[in-house]
């Protein structure tokens, strides 16, 4: 299958990922790993299979996992919304937001990018 093949090909990359560059949606998302998903199951050992609740089609997205042992992760927040939910996860940490399980399991730098869009 798919995902499969897509860990045959990660593993002969050399890993970690240098620099990953994430989105933050306003309902905690980032990649395509949604609030309710099962983060057990997001940290497969590259990638997995999602089906996100407001898209119609099934996608990949790098694993929980992978994202976390990134050496360096940039989130980018766009507008108000999203920098009052970093704010408010800052002190107040959502267990069932993915934003959350990023910065509760990642060991390397994360740096956040504002922008007002």
């Amino acid at each position: 299958d798919a995902i499969d093949e897509i860990h045959q090909r990660m593993d002969r990359l050399p890993l970690p990922v240098s620099l990953t560059v994430l989105g933050l949606g306003e309902d905690g998302h980032i990649a395509s790993l949604f609030p309710g998903m099962d983060p057990k199951r997001l940290s497969a050992r590259h990638c997995v299979a999602v089906k996100p609740p407001i898209a119609p089609s099934r996608r990949i997205s790098l694993s929980l996992a992978m994202l976390a042992q990134s050496e360096q992760i940039a989130l980018v927040v766009t507008g108000e919304s999203k920098r009052r939910l970093l704010d408010r996860l800052s002190s107040n940490p959502d267990p069932n937001l993915p934003v959350t399980w990023l910065l509760q399991s990642s060991q390397s730098p994360i740096t956040v990018f504002e922008t007002s869009m």
